[in-house]
């Protein structure tokens, strides 16, 4: 009905009637315009108005499922472990009072030696002695010969002493007994030593100085390291040794040697026995009487005899009888070079 009322509407406008043989062809172009029109609108002007098509997604991606099978994870695991066992604190109790009970009263007593001898240095001297090592090496310390100088003797525990004090070298080298000689002879009697014997090597002039506080076992190593000892001290000022000494001089070193408890001694010296005094620059002369006194104390506080060897280098005539009288007194030789 609206179609006939719009042909109606352009046959009047147009003078276009019914009679009108070109009426129908104008409508027909008319009416084709006005769909161009429309379809111009539709397909081409109206897209322009539209945006380009954009994809936009957010930071943050969800998975519900792996989330919900995380939390199903956590829950079954939480509730498996369970929560931590709460452990008890460790408590002690005492089993004795805090405080001893005192000691009863005991009766005073003062025990002391002559001489306070390194018994613990003594021991590790004789560590050889005991254990295994003792079936390896034998029972007890072997039995030596020693010869020094001419002088022979036999021993498990020998000992040498050298004064090594100026005039001694002076009156050695004058008497052809250079210091480099006197050396070669101590380092072959140790040479000559058993490995079980015992040796030890003490050099002295007003101080005391040791190769070992205690006698070693005569091994190969002990050897070279007593050969390395005497070419660097004999004739040398340096002298140390950790052994309780109550004076200077010769009597320090027979209180050094007597610690030692050898069985045999060769001494090396002139027989001019000097000591430091306090208030002397330049020491004294040592009495006789309180060498033959320290030594007669010293031969009281060791178990065993010793026998006492003298070496000497140009002893003055009124040494001589004095040293022979100590010699004799400990079953010793006596020699003299001039």
């Amino acid at each position: 009905m609206k179609w006939d009322l719009l042909r109606g509407q352009l046959e009047r406008r147009f003078g276009l009637g019914p009679g009108t043989k070109a009426g129908p062809l104008v409508l027909a172009v008319l009416f084709q315009a006005a769909v161009l029109l429309v379809t111009a609108f539709v397909v081409v002007l109206a897209p322009i108005s539209r945006s380009e098509p954009e994809f936009v997604a957010g930071k943050t991606i969800y998975l519900p499922q792996r989330e919900l099978e995380h939390r199903v994870a956590m829950a079954e695991f939480q509730q498996a472990a369970g929560p931590p066992p709460m452990l008890q604190k460790l408590t002690t109790s005492a089993m004795i009072p805090e405080t001893l009970p005192g000691l009863p009263n005991l009766p005073e007593a003062v025990f002391t030696t002559l001489y306070p001898f390194n018994a613990p240095t003594e021991a590790e001297g004789l560590l050889h002695q005991s254990g295994l090592v003792a079936a390896l090496l034998g029972q007890g310390a072997e039995v030596s010969t020693a010869s020094l100088f001419g002088i022979e003797d036999s021993g498990e525990r020998i000992l040498i002493m050298f004064d090594d004090g100026g005039s001694v070298l002076n009156k050695a080298r004058a008497s052809g007994m250079p210091i480099e000689r006197i050396k070669e002879h101590a380092i072959s009697l140790i040479e000559s030593l058993n490995a079980n014997t015992l040796f030890g090597c003490v050099h002295f002039v007003r101080q005391v100085g040791t190769f070992h506080d205690y006698l070693v076992p005569a091994t190969r190593e002990n050897k070279r390291l007593a050969g390395q000892w005497i070419e660097r001290h004999f004739g040398a000022r340096s002298k140390h040794t950790t052994l309780d000494l109550s004076t200077n001089g010769i009597q320090a070193a027979f209180e050094a040697s007597f610690q030692l408890q050898p069985d045999v001694i060769f001494l090396m010296s002139d027989a001019d026995f000097q000591r430091n005094v306090d208030g002397k620059p330049f020491g004294e002369q040592v009495p006789w009487e309180d060498l033959d006194n320290t030594l007669e104390d010293l031969r009281g506080a060791v178990q065993s005899d010793v026998r006492l060897h003298f070496i000497g280098f140009q002893v003055k005539e009124a040494h001589r009888p004095e040293i022979q009288k100590i010699v004799t007194r400990f079953h010793g030789q006596y020699r003299d070079f001039h």
